[in-house]
């Protein structure tokens, strides 16, 4: 009786003991939890990167049009009137 129930105890203390380390690969600071949260922010920083790098791109051609060597004269026209507070002879001012 006594080996049986020391037998007993031995298992349920293994069984706690397995339950313990399933529950932390689950639910702990490096369980799949964990990684699933991780894998969402990955997935929300490397959205946030395209958007700055299409941004950058976009800044990018818009200098690269007003360099010397390639210069758009549409674009530094556009630039000169913004920056002037200037209009054109054509143009309407529509004021609220």
């Amino acid at each position: 009786m006594k080996r049986q129930c020391a037998r007993s105890l031995v298992t349920l203390l293994c069984a706690l003991i397995g339950l313990y380390f399933v529950y932390y690969a689950l639910h702990g600071d490096r369980g799949l939890a964990a990684l699933a949260r991780l894998d969402a922010q990955v997935a929300r920083a490397e959205s946030d990167a395209a958007k700055v790098r299409s941004r950058r791109e976009m800044a990018q051609h818009r200098v690269a049009g007003l360099r010397p060597e390639a210069l758009d004269l549409d674009l530094l026209e556009e630039r000169a009137r913004l920056t002037l507070n200037y209009v054109g002879g054509e143009d309407v001012v529509v004021l609220r």
